[in-house]
């Protein structure tokens, strides 16, 4: 049997949108479906909080600048999107497992392989003084966030999706990464 020009270009055409279905869904345009992030959370920083899935490969990370946000031990309400100042909530994913990302510059974590910025949802965002374990001497504070109906846009591609709630529960912050 020949085959005609018309069925050899059907079958790469088919083969190359296969291909670039593959490739589209290993830049992971949309987080992956039914993904719990109830895994560890830290912090550091002025300050930096974060919560992992229980595989460490996704993580919301919230960034509160408190200059601009004063927060007390009563929850703090921020509406988040585009008009939000002193306050950013992004979700990253890894290929693989990462261990301490956002908190330490040493290096050896993963790089992402996909970043989305939160531009709709809020944060309830409360702060408690207190002295910090031995290992943690140099945090200043101890905060939780509840992050609420989040609304997550991918960084490159645009794409948007219902992302839900992320409780992020008593991490100690307030110094500088190391």
């Amino acid at each position: 049997m020949t085959t005609t020009p018309t069925n050899s270009h059907s079958r790469f055409t088919f083969a190359l949108l296969l291909w670039l279905l593959t490739l589209g869904c290993a830049n992971s345009s949309v987080p992956p479906e039914g993904t719990s992030v109830t895994g560890a959370s830290g912090g550091c920083g002025h300050f930096t909080a974060y919560r992992f899935n229980q595989a460490r490969t996704l993580a919301v990370v919230l960034r509160v600048d408190e200059d601009q946000i004063e927060l007390s031990d009563e929850p703090t309400e921020i509406v988040l999107g585009p008009k939000a100042t002193g306050v950013e909530v992004e979700v990253y994913q890894f290929g693989q497992p990462a261990g301490e990302y956002f908190c330490d510059d040493v290096g050896g974590d993963p790089e992402p392989i996909a970043k989305w910025t939160v531009t709709g949802g809020s944060v309830s965002i409360s702060r408690t003084a207190g002295k910090p374990p031995a290992h943690l001497s140099n945090a200043t504070h101890k905060i939780s966030a509840v992050l609420r109906n989040m609304t997550i846009t991918h960084t490159t591609t645009g794409a948007t999706a219902h992302f839900g709630d992320v409780n992020i529960e008593s991490v100690w912050v307030g110094w500088i990464p190391g």
